[in-house]
């Protein structure tokens, strides 16, 4: 496999409907696309789109973006960093879909 260019990763989670899935996709320096998906906490499935491009890799993700799907702000390389409550509660809120003034409160 080549360089990876660029990563996006995606999640879409809604008690309402049962939905705790993930979805990313990467990009790579010949024009590869791979993506992948599950549910969370699952190891997924994977398909591979050889010379799709960036063209796709971004309609692919504007896709999932339409569809519900959240982008996952993650660190990078492993790195590990200090997060304030009040950060996670941010991220959190933002991520996970909710009806209710109960599922808000847990969250």
């Amino acid at each position: 496999m080549h360089t990876l260019i660029q990563e996006n990763r995606y999640i879409l989670a809604n008690l309402e409907n049962n939905n705790n899935k993930w979805w990313n996709a990467q990009l790579f320096d010949d024009g590869t696309v791979v993506t992948e998906w599950g549910r969370v906490g699952e190891r997924g499935c994977s398909k591979e789109f050889p010379s799709a491009g960036t063209q796709a890799f971004h309609a692919r993700c504007n896709e999932k973006e339409r569809s519900g799907y959240r982008a996952l702000r993650v660190t990078q390389n492993g790195a590990t960093t200090r997060i304030s409550k009040h950060f996670l509660a941010q991220v959190a809120t933002e991520q996970i879909r909710h009806a209710d003034d109960a599922t808000a409160q847990l969250i």
